[in-house]
């Protein structure tokens, strides 16, 4: 949480109080050969008040005590293995320690007062979770913000302060008694904790890049994301007991993955929230439903643009001529389609391969898409999972296995050589049945007016935000197509519909009650539905302009035509 520096004394680690002088910055492997001259331990006053430094020491590091200093509120000190270097390299005055050096390997450095009470200590390293460039790179190792928890690795990075000093090929890269080195002056992400809600509850960062939460309600929230909440988590982060506000808690996540948290209260009443944090040059691993789940309000998938890694069996054929279209789907039945112009690593598309797929995420007319940059063929000859049946298709079902079941088949629309798109129904729910081009489908065989059990796969062909239609069922193989019965189809002459175009009323004129109407858009989508006697009149006004196509139940067959409404 952001240090509040009140009247009240706050525990910090295992200190008695807690205290307002920090180590914020440490030069412990300047680039020099023989004797390193410009090695530096910097600490600031994060306090309010003045504190009095006569008498404080280092108790592990080096050597030094301090004689006659006062330091002001949101003032450096430096102290030095060499007063005059720092003076000609940096302009700046600094407290020559008296005995001792930095380990370039890392080492504990304690600093404490009179009474020998410690109040900061950082030990630092030149590896592990540590920047390494401040290990004679030239950079010196600083503190990103004085929010930060300075005992943590991921609270330092390595300078990136221009000196224009050159030693040994290397910059000199440090900010001795001044601010430390900044980006952008402020977080990458901000959260709001706010009636009882993580807003946003979902955040994408690069790794490396800073998520700030604050609270400034009275009501007591924290944010709780350690292992031992959430053992899948790739690292710990945790603001402490819950607490009103006003506060501010920072964080740094240079561990890439995914991350779930919690405010520990409010836990019951879902109060939770997710980070995903990306390395921007590798793949980072997430999960089908994991870059499925967030999807902002165009239900565009919040991991656009992500490089990833996915592993799962391919389902289906290639429905890219010349290239790549295919969907890999996992053991939960969630799946992505992999798509590509041009081939990938010289892969043929064979269901029931096991594949392993690096590439980066993308978004086209609504169906999420892993571009792949590389393909590895992990085993063949894999078992596909079970398709689901569904009763409507949806978001939720996008690059599953799907199945419906007693539909009929009302209509189909060529779709200028890519392929053709199928009409189903049943109790008012119209399907979009997608048969690409690419397939060996057979669509003369296809008996309208029949009923079907149809197998496929959640696809999407939307063209307009939000994202939220233009969903379809893409079959694979004729085997995809089971038929059940068929269905009477009545003789087109029995029923005549007039005017067409329509403005704003369609009269009928049939010899045979009309007891059940459906009008369909040429997305697929139900417009109007009725399971009851129409007579012979049926009002279109409320229409938008376009074609539809009409579907009439009688007790004879099924009749089926369309209409432009103007």
């Amino acid at each position: 949480m952001k240090r509040l520096y009140l009247s009240l004394s706050l525990l910090f680690f295992c200190f008695t109080a807690f205290s307002q002088i920090l180590i914020t910055e440490i030069m412990y492997n300047p680039p020099e050969s023989g004797t390193d001259s410009l090695e530096f331990i910097e600490i600031y006053n994060a306090g309010e008040q003045p504190v009095d430094l006569d008498g404080y020491y280092f108790t592990a590091g080096v050597e030094d005590t301090v004689s006659g200093v006062e330091l002001g509120a949101g003032e450096y000190y430096v102290f030095a293995v060499n007063a005059q270097a720092m003076m000609n390299v940096f302009g700046i005055q600094a407290d020559q320690w008296s005995d001792g050096g930095l380990n370039n390997g890392g080492e504990l450095i304690a600093f404490a007062d009179p009474q020998g009470n410690v109040v900061d200590m950082v030990e630092y390293d030149d590896g592990g979770d540590w920047p390494t460039e401040p290990d004679g790179d030239g950079p010196s190792l600083e503190l990103i913000s004085l929010e930060l928890d300075n005992s943590l690795p991921e609270s330092w990075q390595a300078s990136f302060t221009s000196t224009g000093i050159i030693i040994e090929s290397n910059e000199v890269m440090a900010t001795p008694g001044a601010a430390n080195s900044t980006g952008s002056g402020g977080p990458d992400a901000t959260i709001a904790c706010m009636n009882l809600k993580f807003i946003p509850d979902f955040a994408l960062v690069e790794k490396g890049e800073t998520v700030l939460w604050v609270n400034n309600e009275s009501i007591a929230h924290n944010v709780n994301g350690q292992q031992s909440t959430y053992p899948d988590n790739p690292a710990s982060f945790f603001s402490g007991v819950a607490s009103p506000g006003p506060w501010e808690f920072p964080f740094i996540f240079n561990v890439e993955g995914y991350y779930d948290y919690q405010c520990d209260p409010h836990l019951g009443v879902g109060m939770v929230g997710v980070i995903a944090a990306f390395d921007p040059d590798g793949y980072t691993p997430f999960s089908f439903g994991q870059i499925r789940r967030h999807q902002d309000e165009n239900v565009i998938t919040e991991f656009d643009g992500v490089p990833t890694v996915l592993t799962g069996v391919v389902h289906g054929v290639n429905f890219q001529g010349g290239g790549l279209s295919f969907y890999l789907i996992n053991e939960q039945n969630e799946g992505i389609n992999v798509f590509s112009f041009d081939p990938v690593s010289d892969y043929t598309v064979t269901e029931g391969d096991e594949l392993r797929v690096r590439g980066e995420v993308d978004q086209y007319r609504g169906l999420i898409e892993l571009i792949p940059d590389n393909i590895e063929v992990l085993s063949t000859g894999n078992a596909l999972v079970t398709p689901v049946e569904i009763t409507e298709m949806s978001e939720e079902y996008e690059g599953s296995m799907v199945m419906v079941s007693g539909v009929t088949l009302d209509s189909i629309q060529g779709t200028g050589g890519s392929g053709d798109n199928v009409f189903a129904s049943r109790d008012g729910n119209v399907f979009v049945i997608r048969i690409d081009s690419d397939t060996d489908i057979n669509v003369g065989a296809l008996s309208i007016g029949s009923t079907y059990n149809i197998t496929g796969i959640g696809n999407q062909f939307d063209n307009d935000a939000p994202y939220d239609s233009g969903y379809q069922i893409l079959v694979r193989y004729n085997s995809d197509f089971e038929n059940l019965s068929s269905v009477e189809r009545l003789d087109q002459m029995r029923i005549s519909m007039f005017p067409n175009p329509v403005v704003d009323q369609l009269t009928f004129a049939a010899d045979l009650p009309l007891e059940k109407v459906s009008i369909i858009n040429q997305n697929g989508q139900v417009v109007r539905w009725t399971d009851q006697p129409i007579g012979n009149t049926l009002r279109v006004d409320d229409l938008s302009a376009g074609m539809y196509f009409m579907r009439v139940e009688t007790s004879e067959g099924v009749w089926v035509s369309h209409f432009v409404k103007h």
